[in-house]
């Protein structure tokens, strides 16, 4: 088969001409899909690896800690069960975990660590639930805290507005009460 160039090629289909395509140019345009498939593949991992422009990186260093979260609901306390964000194949992973049913999460992380990755609302993401400023799970509520009821949100004793926007610190004593 005669080697046809990329420009006569063009004049050829252009004039209507049935041209015949030589098995080395569908091992060119199998590299090039495949090439293009590889590019989306990596920027869809960094999108989900790395956090948005608004994250900031707040650690160069490897971190290890944990925070102890206590949640209420109605007066029921809540187990975080064992095993959150762990898969079989890790023992720590790099997103934020639990170990055992204690309500202990578990922060092990290598850097750059951004905010975001060390947020309450991050850990309810691993975990796969509901927490905003004004849902715990399926329980929601439009009452302001003034009135006394509603959903709160303490750190260390003290009431936070954070909610799910709170970093966790190590030590830190986090409590979700909804009434």
């Amino acid at each position: 088969m005669k080697e046809v160039s990329n420009k006569e090629l063009i004049e050829k289909i252009k004039g209507g001409e049935h041209v015949k395509v030589s098995p080395r140019n569908y091992k060119f345009a199998f590299r090039y899909i495949s090439l293009i498939g590889l590019i989306i593949c990596a920027l869809l991992i960094a999108n989900y690896t790395h956090f948005d422009s608004s994250s900031q990186i707040i650690s160069e260093n490897s971190i290890h800690g944990h925070a102890h979260l206590l949640i209420t609901i109605k007066g029921k306390h809540i187990i975080i069960p064992a095993g959150v964000g762990l898969t079989q194949q890790v023992e720590h992973p790099d997103i934020l975990h639990t170990h055992l049913a204690d309500n202990e999460i578990h922060m092990e992380m290598d850097p750059p660590i951004y905010d975001k990755q060390i947020t309450v609302g991050e850990f309810f993401k691993v975990w796969g639930q509901r927490f905003t400023k004004r849902c715990i799970f399926d329980n929601c509520t439009s009452t302001s805290l003034s009135t006394g009821g509603g959903l709160h949100f303490l750190v260390n004793g003290r009431l936070n507005n954070d909610f799910d926007k709170y970093i966790m610190r190590d030590g830190d004593e986090i409590e979700i009460l909804f009434e």
